[in-house]
């Protein structure tokens, strides 16, 4: 497991290069999770490299390309922003809850296995 937190906002070039060391150090280990609050959303140029070495989602609506049921991880100005991430490759989410009562983010929270099977949907609560 490895947890972040990437530069803000107005730091693309500097959260890419961060992207792109967080891969590379996950590349070493069959199954990892990557997490925390990465300050870009799924479909912003700067997260390609997460979707290139394959990773997925706690939320399966959540990839490379835009999708309107991607749910928000922030509250207040930046309402309805998908930010904070678990990240997977070689396990298998089982759902997540989203929406969760907090300050300025949401907390994401998932059921991982290295067991195969379907994934649900994240349940919004």
């Amino acid at each position: 497991m490895f947890n972040t937190h990437l530069s803000d906002s107005g730091h693309a070039a500097e959260r890419k290069t961060q992207v792109q060391e967080l891969v590379a150090a996950g590349r070493r280990y069959g199954s990892t999770l990557l997490g925390g609050d990465f300050n870009a959303r799924p479909w912003y140029r700067e997260m390609r490299a997460i979707w290139d070495a394959q990773y997925s989602d706690v939320d399966p609506f959540c990839r490379k390309d835009w999708d309107r049921r991607c749910n928000g991880t922030q509250v207040g100005r930046n309402s309805g922003k998908k930010f904070d991430y678990i990240l997977h490759q070689g396990v298998n989410s089982r759902n997540c809850i989203l929406r969760t009562v907090n300050e300025d983010h949401r907390v994401v929270i998932s059921d991982v296995t290295r067991a195969q099977g379907p994934r649900t949907a994240c349940s919004v609560t």
